[in-house]
């Protein structure tokens, strides 16, 4: 009876000592650098898990039997482990592996009739044609509700835009969906997308805050320019064009239509040419300030010989104040439309503060 007692007690030990919990250590680290994932957990049940020390190394404690244990790190694969816990403590290690990242896409974001509420204008190819000339880009859009643009400079590229009485700096440009305003200013260099005209299949813009994807500075609107695709067809386009001051333009376009493979592709060129500055300056002193000056000289000489020396000084004097009433009168009307853009910039900038 005692030895069946003794012999009962002993098995209940040593059940007792192979039911213990056993200690689970390890370091959890990266795999290329070897540096060591501070704050990586450690998974091992439903809402159950431990978080490495500042070192990498984490402990937990486990039950005999099989377990499942997930190491897991914010910008790293996660790791699986099996483990079979009996009656000594584990070394265990994790050497976590970095996530790379993906490919990115890019969404152009085009308003589609009755389904996005957002009040928007297409502007298409035929229209381009008919009324964009040899003018920016941005100019055909001036019949568009709301949009206001205009060449300020007078210049090749200097086009500048207004939707809703916003200015450009908050107006988001994107061609296929890429934004394309400046990174610093928000501004749009229209002379660095000259003869996009060419393959432009569509132009839309959202007036107000727009449905893009995107974080652009579209307070005032969106403009989104989508180029051509392949065609089906194989098709080429040569379009000359001529304007005043020896403007000249040519542009080819090409497209391979859909080759083997489904492969294909458009190619555009555009060349242009004109008269600058300087040969305007000089056409305009050779044939408008020359012949001017050549009649007020030989006024004077006239009135000074047929009539008294009087009557020159009179028209040198008229001519003077003439002058000098138009620069007065120009630097007044400047001085005042200086002040109404400032104004008007700082009310745009207030409304665009309230917005946000």
């Amino acid at each position: 009876m005692k030895k069946a007692i003794a012999l009962l007690a002993f098995l209940s030990f040593h059940l007792i000592s192979n039911a213990q919990d056993q200690t689970i250590r390890g370091t959890i680290t990266d795999r290329v650098s070897g540096e060591r994932l501070l704050g990586a957990a450690v998974v091992y049940g439903q809402n159950q898990g431990v978080s490495a020390d500042f070192d990498g190394n984490f402990e937990l404690e486990l039950p005999p039997g099989e377990h499942k244990l997930t190491a897991t790190f914010v910008g790293y694969e996660p790791l699986v482990k099996t483990i079979t816990v009996k009656n000594t403590a584990i070394r265990l290690d994790f050497a976590l592996k970095s996530l790379t990242l993906s490919e990115v896409e890019v969404f152009a974001d085009v308003a589609i009739d009755r389904e996005t509420p957002v009040a928007f204008s297409n502007v298409t190819p035929k229209q381009i044609q008919r009324e964009l000339g040899s003018q920016d880009l941005p100019m055909v859009l001036n019949s568009t509700p709301g949009i206001y643009a205009t060449q300020q400079g007078g210049g090749d590229g200097d086009a500048r835009i207004n939707i809703r009485g916003f200015s450009q700096r908050n107006v988001a440009v994107m061609i296929d969906g890429v934004p394309v305003n400046d990174m610093e200013n928000g501004w749009v260099y229209w002379s660095n997308w000259f003869g996009l005209d060419a393959i432009t299949k569509k132009m839309q813009v959202q007036r107000g805050l727009g449905a893009s994807k995107l974080a652009i500075p579209s307070v005032g609107g969106t403009i989104n320019i989508l180029t051509e695709g392949i065609d089906q067809r194989r098709s080429t386009e040569i379009k000359q064009e001529l304007a005043n001051n020896g403007f000249l333009r040519t542009t080819l376009g090409y497209n391979s239509g859909r080759l083997k493979g489904d492969w294909g592709f458009t190619f555009a060129g555009s060349y242009k040419r004109g008269d600058g500055w300087v040969d305007n300056l000089l056409r305009f002193l050779l044939f408008s300030i020359g012949p001017l000056i050549l009649e007020l000289l030989l006024t004077g000489i006239i009135l000074a010989t047929v009539f008294d020396i009087s009557y020159l000084a009179v028209l040198i004097v008229t001519i003077a104040l003439y002058v000098w009433f138009t620069f007065k009168v120009t630097e007044w009307r400047v001085k005042i439309r200086r002040q109404m853009n400032d104004q008007d910039t700082d009310a745009n900038q207030k409304a665009v503060d309230s917005l946000l």
